[in-house]
């Protein structure tokens, strides 16, 4: 893992969705394995956003105010995983829609 996850929370459209499909939730549970390991999704195809979520790891941390942003195309619609570090690391699942 290149970084800590913090804590995870999701946004109320991400959670129903997960509780009502089985096949997103999984999606989204492999899309988290991805965001901590440096598959950022659709966001890797831009080499500034990338460089910019590696500036904000240092030391296996989110530095203070800091972001990590991933982007993926998943089967109930497009998702972001946003961790971010102001006093404490926090991870954040949202349909794009809901950004």
């Amino acid at each position: 893992m290149k970084f800590k996850l913090g804590r995870l929370v999701a946004t109320s459209g991400a959670t129903e969705a997960m509780l009502q499909c089985e096949q997103f939730s999984e999606e989204v549970n492999q899309c988290i394995y991805k965001h901590l390991t440096g598959d950022y999704g659709t966001v890797s195809l831009d080499e500034h956003d990338t460089k910019m979520n590696e500036d904000s790891i240092i030391n296996g941390q989110v530095k203070r105010f800091g972001r990590v942003l991933s982007r993926y195309e998943l089967s109930k619609g497009d998702v972001y995983i946003i961790t971010e570090r102001v006093q404490s690391t926090i991870t954040t699942i949202l349909f794009t829609s809901e950004y």
